[in-house]
């Protein structure tokens, strides 16, 4: 029983390390530029949100953050709060289903779209990309992880997104991902 509790402490303590490693180099990989406006995809307890609002010394001009739990917007809220860099109001945290649609969202509206380092494994893994292409800008850019090679890369090139990055995270078995759309697809 110990040696279980031990061996899930561990298992628990190097997801997390490889979590924080990897939001941090999806940040560094999305490259906050000032007057962006961002999408953060399953925007969880709102870290991952300070840590991009922090990256650009909240220059942003959006951050709009989603995730499909309301009981987020809390600990969303503390987190954003905790920010060395005014927020005023161009941080957001919006309720919806944002694994199947983003019509909350006007097309060609955001620079860059992220997700957070555990958004894309097992059941989370369904995510309409072709919705995530749509809110994106010509030039935007999709940024997101995933572990070993999964469906999940089909349906970014299946999307449309016309060029593809793959870098390993080092020591974990995380794949950071790199997408743009490079031209206006007909059908949006």
């Amino acid at each position: 029983m110990l040696m279980s509790l031990l061996s899930n402490f561990r298992t628990t303590r190097a997801k997390i390390s490889v979590n924080v490693d990897c939001a941090g180099e999806l940040v560094r990989l999305a490259a906050p530029v000032a007057g962006q406006s961002w999408l953060e995809l399953g925007c969880g307890t709102g870290e991952f949100a300070r840590s991009i609002w922090d990256a650009s010394r909240g220059r942003l001009a959006e951050l709009a953050s989603v995730d499909d739990r309301v009981e987020m917007f809390e600990s969303y809220r503390r987190a954003m709060v905790g920010s060395a860099f005014p927020i005023e109001n161009r941080t957001r945290f919006l309720c919806c289903d944002f694994r199947l649609d983003l019509s909350l969202f006007s097309s060609k509206h955001f620079h860059r779209a992220i997700g957070g380092p555990s958004l894309f494994e097992g059941a989370n893994c369904r995510i309409n990309m072709a919705e995530v292409l749509r809110v994106l800008r010509c030039g935007g850019m999709f940024v997101g992880a995933i572990r070993g090679s999964d469906p999940f890369l089909r349906s970014i090139r299946n999307a449309g997104f016309e060029r593809l990055e793959m870098f390993p995270l080092p020591g974990s078995d995380v794949q950071l991902v790199r997408a743009w759309k490079v031209t206006e697809n007909r059908d949006i």
